[in-house]
């Protein structure tokens, strides 16, 4: 019987013992987990800290945006030039007006986390379609004095937000371009099922448009917020027809002025945006040590 109660008693003294090395094992395995946990954080942190230095421009607005990454689009152009410097964020809704993307500016601009260095704003193609005329855009119209109230909502909304300078986003706002009525009707008779009617005919029109584009730049001047005038440019133009590939959307040529447009208004009102004011992300290569490439990533 002593011998049974000793080896009871040497048992449940191991036992003991290995639940001891079991605990002291697995403490030092949960440091050891959060340590290379914080490592890898921080190692992630180093690298996002060294990408950071591209600014991001984000594209905001409706179908003239959505199509600016399209070939030759004033996106896409905008993009090369900040190859390397930023990042240029495509956010169109194709058939939008500003009453609709007031609901995205949640989910686009969030409240929480940073914001992009630089916005554009360009609506009211489709708030200015005419009302009344039985056609499915005329859903699209927005009255000129909710436009101009909901463009200054999405200005005040940009205002509450923080990039990482620590102020809010720079804005540009841009105005609606001119409407060739008739070449969008046609375009809307060889191209929609069912076809419109003669009288939908009178649902874009170049003179209604003309009010937003104006609103715009009012308001821009209300705002001190730098304005693209696309409706100007474009009437300025030798041949505004050959701009619009469809009376409405543009095409490379028409692209290539909106382009320009933003990229003399940036240098005006935004210099220190230029891209050649802006450092690259990451080191040149020519200054990468070939024996120990690692040097300059730290």
């Amino acid at each position: 019987m002593a011998v049974r109660q000793l080896q009871r008693n040497i048992y449940q003294q191991n036992k003991q013992l290995s639940t001891k090395h079991c605990c002291r094992y697995l403490s030092s395995l949960s440091f050891s987990v959060s340590y290379l946990r914080r490592q890898r954080s921080d190692a992630r942190q180093s690298r996002v800290t060294m990408s950071m230095s591209r600014i991001q421009i984000l594209l905001f607005g409706d179908s003239l945006t959505q199509r600016s990454f399209q070939i030759g689009g004033w996106g896409a152009s905008l993009a090369s030039q900040y190859e390397r410097t930023g990042d240029v964020i495509l956010r169109g809704y194709s058939g939008y007006n500003t009453r609709w993307a007031l609901n995205l500016l949640p989910h686009v601009f969030p409240q929480e986390g940073l914001a992009p260095d630089l916005v554009t704003l360009c609506f009211g193609a489709n708030d200015s379609v005419q009302p009344g005329f039985g056609a499915i855009e005329s859903r699209q119209h927005v009255p000129l004095e909710e436009f101009e109230s909901n463009l200054a909502a999405m200005l005040d909304h940009l205002k509450g937000l923080r990039t990482r300078s620590g102020g809010p986003p720079k804005v540009l706002l841009m105005t609606p371009p001119p409407v060739d009525s008739d070449t969008w009707h046609m375009f809307r008779l060889e191209n929609f099922d069912p076809p419109p009617d003669e009288a939908a005919k009178m649902c874009r029109n170049d003179e209604f448009t003309k009010l937003y584009a104006v609103a715009v730049e009012e308001l821009g001047k209300r705002t001190n917020t730098p304005t693209v005038n696309l409706y100007n440019m474009f009437k300025q133009q030798s041949d505004p027809q050959a701009m619009f590939c469809d009376g409405l959307h543009f095409t490379p040529e028409g692209n290539g002025v909106v382009f320009a447009a933003v990229e003399s208004t940036i240098a005006q009102h935004l210099p220190a945006f230029m891209p050649s004011q802006v450092s690259w992300d990451f080191p040149d290569f020519k200054e990468i040590d070939v024996k120990n490439p690692k040097i300059i990533f730290r």
